[in-house]
């Protein structure tokens, strides 16, 4: 018998977001704070672009810093079909990590944005139920 291990998506609503990046139209956004999160954000875009086509979506990874290598090794996990919907911005002071507050370094998350506020976030993998409140935000 193979064992997985439990999982459940926290949830929070209408969270004030930091003051970057800016979001000017209602969009999905799909987060990490290390390039470990990719795993987990590609699960949310593959919901986000199945479900949920007729928003706009983009891929951001929050970081301590941005160097030269980081940028490589950016382009060399992202395809280039998905490199024009994402980004890597340094997070200023922490903001974006104390807000959502991952619990491990590969941990995503996945917001419904509307101005500077998350109608809807979300942190960790998304369940059926968790999915499924996440499109209500949408609507």
């Amino acid at each position: 018998m193979l064992w997985r291990p439990g999982y459940r998506s926290l949830v929070a609503y209408e969270l004030q977001l930091p003051d970057s990046p800016a979001f000017d139209q209602t969009q999905i956004l799909i987060g990490g704070f290390e390039f470990a999160a990719l795993r987990e954000m590609s699960i949310w875009r593959r919901l986000a672009e199945r479900d949920a086509s007729h928003v706009p979506w983009s891929l951001t990874f929050f970081l301590n810093r941005i160097g030269p290598q980081d940028e490589e090794l950016l382009d060399s996990l992202v395809p280039g079909s998905l490199r024009d919907r994402t980004s890597a911005i340094i997070d200023q002071g922490a903001s974006w990590r104390n807000l959502v507050q991952p619990s491990h370094q590969d941990q995503s998350f996945a917001a419904v944005i509307e101005a500077q506020t998350a109608k809807v976030m979300m942190k960790g993998l998304p369940t059926e139920e968790g999915w499924d409140a996440f499109l209500s935000q949408l609507a």
